[in-house]
């Protein structure tokens, strides 16, 4: 009997996508007083921070008559529209329109739980977050980081970029390392939302000897802690999904509401990957 495999949906099939941490912006990119629009999930958002510097990502268009709050201004606590000056808090809600009438029960924008972590700022495709970002076990103090985003689009989705983490045979003939243990497959920490294990061994080519915890989370980062040569080091990238490049700035859409996101555009048929790095050594 032959079996039969069926493929998984790919981002976006039937306007849907899963719900996962995505990294919408790097921190340096993100002044107070900025907003910030980015293409998400075949919508569009706006990121902004507060007066404290906490950010926020939202949906990006007003809901009285459609304008682009991306070309809005930031009010002390508030972004304010610039069409009629409606403004929304860092919950969504609108508290205060342009003209004095009352504000309607309903007006508000949709707020993604955000996050701002190891020089990104994220939001997570649903109400409440399924899990959260990991930390790295070295005080932030002690951390340097770099933060790269790559220039490159790719037509597929984010996990494919993980998919060798678990792939020995790709380490040992990729990679040149050599383990300093059996292959860690009864060590696997399996957890509903990521994977981890240990790695520990020397690259044959190089002889560099590596020490690491290191895994997936979500289905688009792949995370890593431990030292290389006995020095610290910590890395992790990820990827975005949308179906424009990220240079675009054309379409009106909404990224959706519940569950998995429901996508506010349709005519859009290629899923494309933005991939995103980062990286944090110790300070000697």
């Amino acid at each position: 009997m032959t079996a039969t495999v069926t493929a998984p949906p790919a981002e976006g099939d039937a306007g849907l996508w899963s719900q996962t941490w995505a990294p919408i912006c790097r921190s340096e990119e993100l002044p107070g007083g900025f907003v910030r629009g980015a293409e998400w999930l075949g919508g569009r958002v706006v990121a902004w921070r507060d007066a404290a510097g906490r950010p926020h990502v939202q949906a990006a268009f007003c809901p009285h008559l459609g304008a682009d709050l991306s070309v809005g201004q930031i009010v002390g606590d508030v972004l304010r529209c610039a069409f009629h000056h409606w403004e929304f808090g860092g919950d969504g809600r609108c508290v205060r329109t342009g003209s004095g009438d009352p504000v309607p029960p309903q007006a508000r924008v949709y707020r993604f739980p955000t996050a701002e972590r190891w020089g990104l700022i994220w939001a997570f495709n649903g109400d409440t977050p399924l899990y959260e970002l990991p930390e790295f076990p070295v005080p932030a103090s002690d951390l340097h980081w770099k933060t790269v985003v790559m220039a490159e689009h790719y037509a597929l989705d984010p996990w494919v970029f993980l998919c060798n983490t678990l792939d020995f045979n790709h380490l040992k003939v990729v990679h040149q390392l050599r383990f300093e243990q059996d292959d860690p497959d009864a060590d696997i920490d399996w957890r509903p939302h990521s994977v981890r294990y240990r790695l520990k061994g020397t690259r044959l080519d190089t002889g560099d000897r590596t020490d690491y915890q290191l895994g997936i989370i979500g289905n688009n980062v792949f995370w890593l802690t431990g030292t290389l040569n006995d020095r610290s080091m910590h890395f992790a990238s990820t990827a975005n999904c949308s179906t424009w490049p990220a240079s675009s700035a054309s379409g009106r859409g909404c990224a959706g509401r519940t569950g998995r996101r429901r996508r506010a555009r349709s005519s859009a048929s290629t899923v494309t990957s933005r991939a995103a790095s980062w990286c944090r050594w110790r300070r000697r």
